[in-house]
Formats: C-alpha cells, sequence, structure tokens
C-alpha cells in the first residue's frame, strides 16, 4: 500500500507502527555531544558539598536559638506580669492597658502578626446560624490545636464583618503577641464598629496562630493634642474674595478639574469632586495676615448630598497667590 503523501493536516505519527516512539527521526549524535563533558571527580566533589550543606542546614534548623519557640498556649490562670513594645521596653498596665490601647500602634516587627489578626477577626465576626459549618471550616485555618472550633459562638443569629484594620500589637513578656483590630459589623438597625483584642503567637517556623478566644474591648480613647495657635486674620481681604471662593467651590463640587479664569493661579492643579456633592454655602472664609505676594486661607464650606438629602459642614485651607493686582487661589487641600 502507498503511504498518504504529506499535506495540510498531515501527522505522522497517525501512519506509525504500534509502539512506535517519537520523534521518528532519531537525534544526531553530534547534537547530544554538545558542550563541555563534566569530569566525574567534579561531579564527585559537587555532590559532597551538596551534602555537607544539607547536614549543616538539617543542624541548624533542629538546634536553633530560641527567637521562635513552638506556639505555646499560655494557663489562663497566669496573669501577664507586663508587655513589651516594639523596641523591647516593659509596657506597664497604664501605658499599654489591654483593654484601651494607646492609639494606632503596629510595630514593624508584628506587621504580619496584624495582619493574620485582621484576616482571623473578619472570620470570628463572620457568622450564620443557617450555615455554621463555613464558620467552623474559616476558623480552623487560624486557630492552634486545643481550642473550641467555634471559640464560643452559640450557633444563633448572623451578622458580617464590612471592614477589618489593625489599631495596635503589643508582645508580652511570654513572647505571645495581642493585636487589637476594629471592625464594622452589620446589626438588627445599622452597622457598628466593634473592637477585638486577638491573642496570637508564632511556632518556630514563624506561623502565627490563635492561642485563645479573642475578647471585645472597648474603643481606644480619643487624643488630647496641643494645637498651634491659628494665624491672625485679615478681615477686609476675607470680605472681598467671598464671592471667589464660592465660585471655586461651586466648580469644586461640579467638576473633576477646578480652572476658573480670575479666580484660579494660572498654574494651579485643583481636582474636583465630580458631583458628587453640592455647594451649598460658603460659611465662613479667614485671610490670614502674610506678605504681599502670598497668602493662606481657611474656608469652611457646606456641601449637599443629594444622595441621603443630608448636608455637612468641612473645612479646607487654600493658597493665594498675588497675580495682576489681585489674589488667586492655587491649591485647595483639607483642613
Amino acid at each position: 500500500m502507498t503511504a498518504p503523501s504529506a499535506g495540510p493536516g498531515f501527522d505522522r505519527r497517525d501512519f506509525a507502527p504500534p509502539g512506535t516512539k517519537f520523534p521518528l527521526t532519531p537525534p544526531d549524535p553530534d547534537d547530544q555531544r554538545r558542550g563541555p563533558r563534566i569530569p566525574g571527580w567534579l561531579r564527585w566533589a559537587a555532590l559532597t558539598l551538596l551534602g555537607i550543606g544539607l547536614v549543616v542546614l538539617g543542624a541548624v534548623t533542629l538546634f536553633g536559638g530560641d527567637d521562635n519557640g513552638p506556639v505555646v498556649v499560655p494557663s489562663p490562670t497566669a496573669p501577664a506580669t507586663g508587655e513589651t513594645s516594639g523596641d523591647g521596653a516593659v509596657a506597664t498596665a497604664e501605658s499599654a492597658s489591654v483593654t484601651e490601647p494607646a492609639g494606632t500602634t503596629v510595630p514593624a516587627e508584628l506587621q504580619g502578626a496584624a495582619g493574620f489578626a485582621v484576616q482571623f477577626a473578619n472570620s470570628y465576626l463572620n457568622y450564620d446560624a443557617d450555615n455554621a459549618e463555613n464558620r467552623l471550616r474559616e476558623l480552623a485555618s487560624y486557630t492552634a490545636p486545643g481550642l473550641d472550633p467555634q471559640l464560643g459562638w452559640s450557633a444563633e443569629g448572623r451578622q458580617i464583618a464590612a471592614l477589618t484594620v489593625p489599631l495596635h500589637a503589643v508582645r508580652r513578656r511570654d513572647d505571645t503577641v495581642l493585636v487589637t483590630v476594629a471592625s464594622q459589623v452589620t446589626g438588627a438597625d445599622a452597622p457598628r464598629w466593634v473592637h477585638l483584642a486577638v491573642p496570637l503567637a508564632a511556632d518556630a517556623q514563624g506561623r502565627w496562630a490563635v492561642i485563645g478566644p479573642p475578647a471585645f474591648v472597648p474603643r481606644p480613647s480619643p487624643g488630647n493634642p496641643v494645637l498651634p495657635d491659628p494665624p491672625g486674620a485679615d478681615p477686609a481681604l476675607s470680605a472681598s474674595l467671598r464671592d471667589e471662593v464660592a465660585a471655586l467651590f461651586t466648580a469644586y463640587g461640579a467638576e473633576t478639574a477646578v480652572a476658573l479664569t480670575g479666580v484660579t493661579a494660572e498654574r494651579s492643579d485643583i481636582r474636583g469632586l465630580g458631583g458628587a456633592f453640592a455647594f451649598n454655602e460658603l460659611v465662613d472664609l479667614a485671610v490670614h495676615v502674610g506678605d504681599d505676594d502670598a497668602r493662606t486661607a481657611v474656608a469652611t464650606v457646606r456641601w449637599d448630598n443629594e444622595v441621603t438629602g443630608g448636608s455637612l459642614t468641612q473645612t479646607y485651607r487654600l493658597t493665594l497667590l498675588a497675580a495682576e493686582g489681585s489674589w488667586r487661589i492655587s491649591t485647595v487641600t483639607a483642613g
């Protein structure tokens, strides 16, 4: 029988005898010998060095230092004697309270722990009585062995955690870590914020695990910063620029880019809100005293939210530049 001729779609595998291995054309022996041949003694030496390296690596892993010990669940009856901050200094109960963390502080060395706690808290605060098994599977990815699989949930109700952020992380004397997170959760009436303290520890491989049930804690107290005294105002200049500033914020609310002849500076680059809010009124304008070339000002503006029907009053800082015997607005920033 005459073999078919090669043509479109021809594949010689279709006509090869059974058991034939491909490629049908045997390789050129010269092609297989390209490149320098490695002497046998050199291959033996390389394998020996590799074996020694693996033995050393295993010894270091097995007998390494105590920086990353195994996950140990501390006794619930043994109170922590103190906490340490990121720089290792001991923090007393007054300066680093478990129930009231001092601001948003997550040391660089605990960023991984904080991220782990955020993910865990999201799973912990999400629950649905009609799908309890889903929460069970989620929590198993974060908890150390021996804990209640549902971490105390009654298997009732329904809640969704919409947003969770870390607030505070501290390393305690027993080398465990306590991370406080804030989470916005749904409720019967409206979303609300809850604050959760999550106890963590790391194993020898640096893997974090939740070592005990988390606890709800109060939100941090607000700070008491000392604000600088505002500079004095220029009443006459403030009154003379109200119309220009009102025109600026009308465009600021409606447009994505603001450029008004006689109002904005020549090289200004002011981005607007693109119609998200509508300008209602200029509540107040205070242009600060200064030189004849540049001034700063504070504008208080009321915005209408046409979606919700409400309004909000907000404050902005302006930079004014002298031009052609008048003043032009160069920048608009948050107050």
